[in-house]
């Protein structure tokens, strides 16, 4: 889980403000499922501080309102944390052309999604 959620995490650097909004949810997702809070997980006020303002703001949102990734947000999630994947690049081009992926593609990419 702190392996997940520290890639959650390193995703928030990206420069598309919709990729670090649906990771900092997704972490808090899985925060929520293992009945902690960020203070359980950090459970050190240095770190907390070393956070950026945006950070610290986009930690407070509620996870409430989390909506479903789609499969093209985690081809692009899986994507930037191995990049230079073929599997991974075979499927993204089989997914703009074709709009879905096969049933073995999607098992996966789950499996790869659920890694990270």
């Amino acid at each position: 889980m702190k392996k997940r959620l520290i890639k959650l995490l390193n995703l928030t650097t990206s420069n598309y403000d919709g990729e670090c909004l649906n990771a900092i949810k997704a972490a808090n997702a899985v925060l929520n499922e293992n009945n902690m809070v960020w203070e359980d997980f950090f459970n050190d006020s240095y770190l907390l501080k070393k956070i950026s303002k945006l950070e610290r703001e986009i930690i407070t949102l509620k996870t409430k309102t989390v909506r479903s990734i789609t499969v093209k947000e985690k081809i692009e999630i899986c994507l930037d944390s191995i990049p230079g994947s073929k599997f991974l690049n075979s499927i993204y081009e089989s997914y703009e052309k074709y709009g879905r992926l096969t049933d073995r593609q999607r098992e996966v990419l789950e499996e790869i999604y659920n890694e990270l």
